[in-house]
This record gives structure tokens, C-alpha cells and sequence, in this order.
């Protein structure tokens, strides 16, 4: 199964990157979305990429005001990126556990489409092994 053809099972958002850590929960909530691409802050930066987990642990755990605090300065940088949905999930797959990495961005003609997730990746796995196996897994009759 190629990138192109998965059903990326989530709406993604982006934030510009001078934005607060309390924009960008008021974001994920509304949306229910665990990440969001967080916009180049200037011409020479990168994109970066923020999760629920970065919420989490960097603002929330720490103490911090979240009015205070921008984004970029929570944001993965630089992020990474796929530029081609042509390539087969299993690439994707090994790219992820190479680059020790659960979420890629997704571009396309410099246009970004979304991530994809692990998640994305292990259900594109599973299609044909449900039929293989049923719906809740376990040992063929």
C-alpha cells in the first residue's frame, strides 16, 4: 500500500509559530486532534510539529503559564518531512523506527496535506490481516 492511498484518520491543523501553548490547546481540544504543524516563524526556520504529549510534559507537568509560553519554543524542529506519497507504508515504517519518529508531515508540491502517524501505518497493516485472521485477531480455524 502506497502513502497516497491511506486514509489519514485525522484532521490536522496548523498554528502560526507565535502562538501560546494556550492557543494551541484551545486548538487540539476543539478539533480533538493530537497534533499540530506549527508554521515557520520567520524565512530561514523550519516547520516544527506539536503534540499532545508536548502539552502535556512541557507546559503542564512544569508548571508553566500557558499564556506565556509560545509554541515554537515547545515545537519539534526540525520536523519530519514526506515529500513523496508515492513510497509504501513499510518504507514509511522504517524510516519511523529509524528516526526514532511517530509522526511524519506530509507535503505535496510544497502543499501540506497532514501527518502521518504510526497509527495511520498500523492500520494500513492490519486491513489485510483482519482478513486473514477476523476482526479480533487470534489463530485461524
Amino acid at each position: 500500500m502506497l502513502v497516497k492511498d491511506l486514509e489519514l484518520a485525522q484532521k490536522y491543523r496548523r498554528i502560526p509559530a507565535t502562538a501560546t501553548a494556550a492557543e494551541a490547546i484551545a486548538l487540539m481540544a476543539e478539533y480533538h486532534i493530537p497534533v499540530i504543524l506549527v508554521e515557520k516563524g520567520s524565512e530561514g526556520d523550519t516547520y516544527g510539529v506539536l503534540t499532545r504529549r508536548d502539552m502535556i510534559s512541557k507546559v503542564i507537568a512544569e508548571g508553566l503559564d500557558p499564556t506565556k509560553v509560545t509554541v515554537t519554543e515547545l515545537a519539534s524542529k526540525p520536523l519530519m518531512v514526506l515529500n513523496n506519497n508515492e513510497v509504501d507504508v513499510i518504507w514509511v515504517a522504517r524510516f519511523m523506527a529509524r528516526e526514532n519518529v511517530s509522526t511524519l508531515a506530509l507535503f505535496d508540491g510544497g502543499e501540506f496535506k497532514g501527518f502521518v502517524t504510526d497509527a495511520d501505518v498500523l492500520r494500513a497493516l492490519a486491513a489485510p490481516l483482519r482478513a486473514e485472521f477476523g476482526h479480533h485477531g487470534g489463530h485461524r480455524r
